[in-house]
């Protein structure tokens, strides 16, 4: 073992890898005789950091794992209540002006996002994700293949994310921006995630829902991983539109709606860890 990275650090790494099923070449870690390590050329400072952000996406795991478990919808005002997504704004939107507040999702949005789809039988507001693929969200929402300002509702961003729902059709997020976050009777302010989905036909979204001049953001190395996902040009009605920079400002970078005194949501990380005492493993017996 290192003296920089610690075995816990590590172990978040590779417990979040494999929760999400993370694609092997965005992962950190690989197993050989039944230990954890660091590939081969990852830098450990590095890797140091992104477990502390793999540690609090674990927590977002747990919720999943907790909230698949009902049976039948989530009543309210357990349905209303949020759960956390990740603890900060993170990836491309970060230097795309977007202020660094909690990202959250409704317990009523989760819960519908892994029930079986309508092209399964299940409800139309039910969108068939795969529970690993939900739990990839936090990732997913800091490396999105696509930025745009939405065309109805200013407050609004659109997030198409490099992963599929269960019929392999591109996943679509609108993140609600400076939005009223609730824990319990606690309220804050948040990045909201509204939903996540597969729309009817994904490429039909991008030619009539959103237009060239919504578009903030295109990164193409994420674009080419959804081509390669879906085995379309997910976004060709979009091919005359520069990658990798900035297009458009984001609409929503005004002064939040709703507001509250003060920023620091720390305790919001500590609130969900006293919820959650999940050891997969004892300490003592797994290897690094």
């Amino acid at each position: 073992m290192s003296d920089l990275i610690s075995k816990e650090e590590l172990l978040n790494l590779a417990d979040y890898e494999v929760a999400c099923e993370l694609p092997e070449q965005h992962r950190l870690t690989e197993y050989a005789a039944g230990q954890v390590s660091l590939k081969e050329g990852v830098k450990e400072a590095d890797a140091q950091e992104v477990a502390r952000k793999y540690g609090d996406f674990l927590l977002f795991c747990d919720e999943v794992d907790e909230i698949s478990d009902l049976l039948t919808a989530p009543k309210r005002p357990f349905a209303a209540n949020h759960v956390l997504v990740s603890p900060h704004v993170g990836g491309i939107l970060s230097p795309l002006g977007i202020v660094d507040r909690p990202i959250t999702m409704t317990v009523k949005h989760v819960w519908a996002a892994m029930q079986p789809g309508p092209w399964e039988g299940g409800d139309f507001h039910h969108h068939g994700i795969p529970v690993a693929t939900l739990k990839r969200l936090p990732w997913l929402l800091e490396h999105p293949a696509l930025v745009a300002n939405s065309k109805d509702d200013a407050t609004k961003l659109i997030l198409a994310l490099p992963a599929t729902d269960n019929r392999g059709m591109p996943l679509i997020s609108p993140i609600k921006i400076d939005a009223q976050g609730r824990l319990d009777v606690d309220e804050f302010i948040a990045n909201l995630v509204c939903t996540v989905f597969g729309p009817v036909d994904f490429y039909d979204y991008f030619g009539l829902a959103l237009k060239p001049s919504n578009i903030v953001f295109i990164d193409s190395e994420m674009e080419a991983e959804l081509c390669e996902l879906t085995g379309r040009a997910v976004f060709s009605n979009l091919a005359d539109l520069s990658r990798d920079t900035e297009l458009a400002h984001p609409q929503i970078l005004g002064e939040p709606d709703f507001v509250v005194e003060g920023h620091d949501t720390t305790w919001l990380v500590e609130r969900v860890r006293e919820h959650f005492s999940v050891v997969v493993q004892p300490e003592e017996d797994r290897e690094v």
